[in-house]
């Protein structure tokens, strides 16, 4: 898990994304948010290549 969010997007195969009680099976152009703090397991089952667009928000830095 992570403090931001995050939001997958699957540009070419399949990924199953999981965030440890649901369980959902991405394909292309399919895409899914993950809320701060939320844990998720992402997994390829299939034997073929997955590409997957990650966008999420640069945390910015802490003052000294």
């Amino acid at each position: 898990a992570s403090t931001v969010e995050k939001i997958y997007v699957v540009l070419d195969g399949e990924v199953t994304v999981s965030n440890g009680v649901d369980q959902y099976k991405l394909r292309k152009w399919d895409s899914c948010r993950v809320a701060p703090h939320e844990g998720r397991r992402l997994q390829n089952e299939s034997q073929q290549p997955a590409s997957i667009l990650l966008v999420m928000p640069v945390e910015a830095a802490k003052p000294p």
